[in-house]
């Protein structure tokens, strides 16, 4: 990785083959899995965790290589960092966002399906106080909210004593999408809340 194109490309296979350093970076900080993760390379990706590639290596922005592989819907990378690297699930990058937020803001439901089934945090919020939810929704990816809504076990907000609404209280959840909100709908013991995000 001696020269830094003006936008990162992927030279991750001259640098396994070079037998290179695997955690080389570029003027953005892109490491080599970084890149194979953001482009869609997975056998690359592949020969670099073989190598010791670190996971948890950050770029300019403080993405890691599982955040950048959310943002650009690359499932199987995304895949692989989790089961072969143990990448954190939820890393967040300089502005506070998720993988499961990049997922949900761009719009790639398989993508948030996976992370939601392993468990990603619901309850992170980037610096403009979203959660992944909410970007999905101010976004409109419907097919997003239904995995969120599929997987429906977000409801924690508290009620108007301060006392949590237990998981397995969630009844009901309608995506009013001809706006850019979501409204919930809880049955909490006999008093219905109603709220917008």
């Amino acid at each position: 990785m001696q020269s830094c194109p003006k936008r990162p490309t992927c030279h991750c296979q001259e640098t396994v083959l070079a037998n290179a350093n695997v955690h080389a970076s570029n003027c953005h900080n892109w490491t080599p899995l970084s890149e194979a993760s953001h482009h869609g390379h997975p056998k690359v990706a592949k020969a670099l965790l073989a190598h010791g590639a670190n996971t948890e290596s950050r770029d300019n922005l403080a993405f890691t290589p599982l955040n950048r592989a959310a943002q650009a819907g690359r499932l199987s990378l995304m895949i692989l960092l989790l089961d072969m690297g143990k990448a954190n699930i939820n890393a967040t990058n300089h502005d506070d966002w998720t993988s499961l937020a990049e997922a949900s803001f761009h719009g790639y439901p398989d993508v948030a399906k996976a992370l939601l089934d392993r468990e990603a945090s619901i309850e992170s919020k980037n610096s403009d106080h979203e959660t992944a939810l909410d970007l999905a929704v101010r976004k409109k990816h419907k097919l997003v909210i239904n995995e969120f809504l599929i997987h429906g076990n977000f409801c924690t907000d508290r009620d108007r004593r301060g006392k949590l609404f237990p998981k397995q209280e969630f009844i009901f959840v309608r995506c009013v999408l001809g706006c850019n909100r979501l409204e919930t709908h809880w049955v909490f013991g006999r008093e219905r809340v109603e709220r917008f995000v």
